[in-house]
């Protein structure tokens, strides 16, 4: 019995322990599956310096937005980019370089008049910067993996130290600048370079043994590129002249009647220019909204109120969305900034009311002028006319009434007035502040002895 037991311990503890030997060899697995993707991918991405793409941008257009991109090969992908050079002037030009994305945009103005009419090349100087430079670990605490014949180093990344990235971008700028007397001067790699060389306690240089990679450390060079781009501006198809054209705003004050309640639509209608036009507004109420896609304000009052705001129109003779840049040169020949004060005045709501005024009375054959006044309701009105003397016309629009009567009548004049709500009511001239078209007046006679 004693033995049966112990044969059934066993039997348990050897149940338990193979789940174990299974979760350490899926382990195994898994760091030899890592081990095999970094020598793979990231050591040799590791070890390449970065270069640019292509050091030659796409073409550009005067008054056309420009919007390009500057491309990176190898490193980490953390990369600062700056512009550090340029031989543009703000009457030329207006270049922006996105330090994070390196995204090169703006808009080539042209110089002064005449307009560019030939091709012109713009040199420019890109400093492109690792954030994450490669570093091999010190030499006691690398860990070698035999992998056949060949013996690895592990890199890992570390941060730049900010001054080193200000002292280089320096460098680089003042290297565009004139020659000065110390211009020989070894430049930040090159003195780092130099200082960890003569370091006492730097490791040794690894020696390229049959089938090793070399140890590399801190090799700044690789991780900080810098080089001379060109972008081929093109005569415009059709040049642009600002002070032909300049983009403007109909009226720069305008006021707009409103009903509580009611929804208003505003339309804003730029000239000139070039489009696309983009819009901003300022102190604008709450109730109302800026519908960009297609330029109208748009908006329901709550109650009766006066309401002043500013609209802010650009166009694309400045990137899009640099509002500050289109400010500064908003009084150069073409514009690029306009506004317009806007006021919006909202009454409440009174029904519709209309009556007719008209003379007395009119007389065949001779012409006569009315209208129809009207208060109240909500937005633009309808006439139309349910009983007019024959000879009298009734404009649907204006609401006035003209013609020449053709015969006698004691007619009243009703009309129907009807808003957009479909409001409608009857206005009417009836006795006796209208008496009708009476006869026409009696022929002038001289009575008399010659």
């Amino acid at each position: 019995m004693t033995n049966g037991n112990n044969l059934l311990q066993n039997g348990e503890r050897a149940g338990m322990v193979t789940p174990l030997v299974d979760v350490v060899f899926n382990l195994m697995i898994t760091m030899f599956i890592f081990l095999m993707i970094y020598m793979a991918v990231v050591l040799p991405r590791s070890e390449r310096p970065l270069r640019f793409a292509s050091v030659q941008l796409p073409d550009a257009a005067p008054y056309q937005v420009y919007h390009t991109q500057v491309r990176v090969a190898h490193g980490s992908g953390d990369f600062r980019y700056e512009m550090v050079a340029s031989g543009l002037r703000t009457n030329e030009a207006m270049l922006s370089l996105d330090r994070t994305n390196g995204l090169l945009t703006g808009v080539f103005l042209g110089p002064t008049s005449p307009f560019r009419t030939n091709a012109e090349t713009i040199n420019l100087r890109i400093v492109v910067i690792d954030r994450l430079m490669v570093a091999t670990v010190p030499t006691n605490m690398v860990v070698f993996m035999k992998v056949g014949e060949s013996n690895m180093p592990l890199f890992f990344h570390q941060e730049w130290p900010a001054p080193d990235v200000e002292r280089l971008l320096k460098e680089s700028r003042a290297e565009s600048a004139p020659k000065r007397p110390n211009a020989d001067r070894p430049s930040l790699m090159q003195r780092r370079q130099a200082t960890a060389d003569a370091r006492p306690d730097s490791p040794p240089p690894a020696t390229r043994s049959s089938g090793e990679r070399p140890m590399q450390t801190n090799v700044l060079c690789h991780y900080a590129i810098r080089s001379n781009f060109t972008i081929a501006v093109l005569p415009a198809k059709v040049p642009f002249d600002p002070a032909k054209n300049p983009l403007r705003l109909p009226n720069s004050r305008e006021t707009v009647k409103g009903v509580a309640t009611f929804p208003i639509e505003i339309p804003i209608s730029p000239l000139g220019g070039i489009e696309p036009y983009e819009y901003q507004a300022t102190n604008m109420p709450p109730w109302l909204r800026l519908d960009e896609r297609r330029a109208l304000l748009i908006g329901t009052p709550p109650r009766a109120a006066t309401n002043e705001f500013t609209i802010l129109v650009k166009d694309a003779q400045t990137p899009a969305r640099d509002w500050e840049l289109a400010y500064r040169l908003k009084d150069t020949p073409g514009h690029p900034l306009v506004s317009a004060a806007i006021a919006i005045e909202v009454e409440e709501f009174k029904p519709l009311q209309a009556t007719i005024a008209l003379p007395r009375f009119g007389r065949v054959g001779e012409p006569i002028r009315g209208a129809v006044l009207v208060q109240g309701g909500f937005g633009r009105r309808r006439f139309s006319a349910q009983q007019l003397p024959p000879g009298l016309v009734l404009n649907p629009d204006s609401g006035e009434i003209t013609g020449r009567p053709v015969e006698k009548t004691d007619l009243a004049i009703v009309v129907r007035v009807t808003d957009e709500l479909t409001n409608s009511v009857l206005a009417r001239a009836t006795a006796p502040e209208w008496r009708g078209i009476i006869d026409r007046a009696p022929a002038a006679r001289i009575i008399g002895t010659p």
